[in-house]
């Protein structure tokens, strides 16, 4: 048998892709590995390899692809929760917002007592004498009690000068105070 592609020479070997005939110098040219192959079995050979690399090349990217989208997905759920999470306690304290914002202020002292307008206005009072009293300033006469315009007693004390509400008992208080030790003025009923 002569060599398909030297048809002056023996045949050596057959392609075992496609069967021809192949002489020595064919054969050991397109030996690949312990296979003979002609050039157009070679080639094709070569092809179906540099295919399979490229769909395992595809696939990877493909599963890095859909993993990626999963992971966006998962972020956009957690984005949606916490907003639906921020707006569900938005509406939860809204009520408590909005109540805050319409309630007449009250000034902060201690206590929990309900008070009325001529005694919120007399612990203002109270509050303005105890910033004078922390800067070292003594009261004057201006200050006085909005409910009997009687301006509020000092009394000076080993601890500092304490400021007393002259008439309490018109507030339902046996003492209202306030000192520069203790600012924030004091309600005892």
């Amino acid at each position: 048998m002569k060599c398909v592609y030297h048809p002056d020479q023996e045949a050596a070997g057959q392609c075992s892709g496609c069967g021809v005939a192949l002489c020595e110098q064919c054969a050991a040219g397109q030996s690949q590995g312990q296979k003979v192959m002609c050039p157009k079995c070679a080639a094709l050979s070569a092809l179906d390899d540099i295919q399979a690399e490229t769909d395992v090349r595809v696939e990877a990217k493909e599963q890095k692809d859909v993993s990626a989208k999963r992971k966006k997905m998962r972020v956009r759920a957690l984005e949606v929760a916490v907003i639906i999470v921020a707006v569900a306690v938005t509406i939860y304290q809204l009520p408590a917002v909005v109540g805050a914002l319409t309630k007449e202020e009250k000034p902060i002292r201690q206590g929990t007592y309900e008070t009325d307008g001529q005694t919120d206005d007399c612990i203002r009072q109270l509050w303005k004498i105890s910033k004078l009293l922390q800067q070292g300033k003594i009261p004057g006469g201006d200050s006085r009690c909005p409910a009997s315009d009687r301006a509020y007693r000092i009394e000076k004390t080993p601890n500092g000068l304490v400021a007393h509400c002259p008439n309490p008992d018109e507030h339902q208080f046996s003492d209202m105070r306030v000192d520069a030790r203790n600012p924030v003025p004091k309600l005892v009923r």
